[in-house]
């Protein structure tokens, strides 16, 4: 009759043990959301500055659970911490990352993060380019005339997939487009999506490298009007008459802005956040107008976005019906 008070006296030992030895605290590598509860549908009670240290007590799933002066709040636990007292073990060192927000590109919001977690988890995370497979590629020095594989002028190929995209890519003249992207159109078609391609990466690598990471072909559609995205496959349609509408410098800053938009969708769609329809098109219109800030030395393009994010709420401005 007695054991049963010693076993659960022992079973709360363990539980104690266990609980205290989740007790750590973190320094925070950014401006960091806590919030009420472990979802990003909970209200952000308190946003505390990078450097800051916080006592962790517990998590669930992906959040961790913070002792903030008594009251309990959640952080998510994809966002840049180290752990504090041990070297930075616990933390989000190099072999622990699973978020392309580590790899390649830079995320300032909670949807920015979930959508590099699950960019991560899908191998999308786009790769810092090396030197030789910057735009436009050159030939490494072989005959071109004695080649039929993008693998020989500028591509790594490590696979026998890799060998087997890059004589695809050599048949459909994709050798200066980034490995594993697909233009599908006439000749016309496709001299522009790669003048898009070299002006986005040179003017700004970080919405290049978003770009590319959310889409896995532009195609040429006989739809007349026709600009969308298929998310699921990650595919932009794009009709002629929405193609080459544009000539010229600002025809390229219209074409990189749209090109971020829709791969904007794509992101969205992998995150499992809401992809279209209002929610969508108007987070997607925030991301393009910080992307064409940076690459829009004329303004227009960019005072026209303004334009329309401050009209959405206007049956009239909302294109997506």
């Amino acid at each position: 009759m007695k054991t049963r008070p010693l076993a659960i006296a022992l079973a709360l030992f363990v539980l104690c043990t266990a609980a205290s030895a989740q007790d750590y605290q973190i320094r925070t590598g950014a401006n960091i959301n806590l919030r009420d509860t472990y979802s990003l549908d909970g209200v952000v009670v308190e946003v505390v500055p990078s450097g800051s240290i916080l006592q962790v007590v517990g998590r669930f799933n992906r959040w961790l659970r913070i002792n903030r002066n008594g009251n309990t709040l959640w952080m998510a636990d994809w966002v840049p911490y180290t752990r504090v007292g041990d070297g930075g073990e616990g933390g989000q060192t190099q072999s622990q990352i699973d978020n392309c927000c580590f790899v390649d590109r830079q995320c300032r919001v909670d949807a920015d993060w979930v959508s590099g977690y699950w960019a991560f988890q899908n191998g999308q995370c786009a790769a810092p380019l090396q030197p030789d497979l910057q735009l436009p590629l050159t030939s490494t020095g072989s005959d071109s005339s004695e080649v039929n594989n993008c693998c020989y002028i500028g591509r790594q190929c490590n696979t026998d997939e890799d060998w087997t995209r890059g004589h695809w890519a050599f048949q459909n003249d994709h050798c200066d487009v980034p490995a594993g992207f697909i233009i599908e159109g006439p000749p016309n078609f496709l001299a522009r999506v790669k003048e898009v391609l070299r002006f986005l990466e040179s003017r700004s690598p970080q919405w290049f490298s978003y770009a590319m990471s959310g889409l896995d072909k532009i195609r040429m559609v006989d739809e007349p009007g026709v600009s969308s995205i298929r998310a699921r496959t990650r595919t932009w349609r794009i009709a002629p008459d929405r193609f080459f509408n544009r000539t010229g410098a600002r025809g390229v800053i219209r074409l990189a802005s749209s090109m971020v938009h829709e791969a904007c969708h794509a992101h969205r769609y992998m995150a499992g956040l809401q992809s279209g329809g209002y929610v969508g098109e108007k987070d997607c219109l925030r991301v393009q107008i910080e992307a064409t800030e940076t690459f829009d030395n004329f303004g227009g393009h960019v005072s026209w976005l303004r334009n329309l994010l401050a009209n959405i709420d206007d049956p009239e401005y909302q294109w997506w019906h």
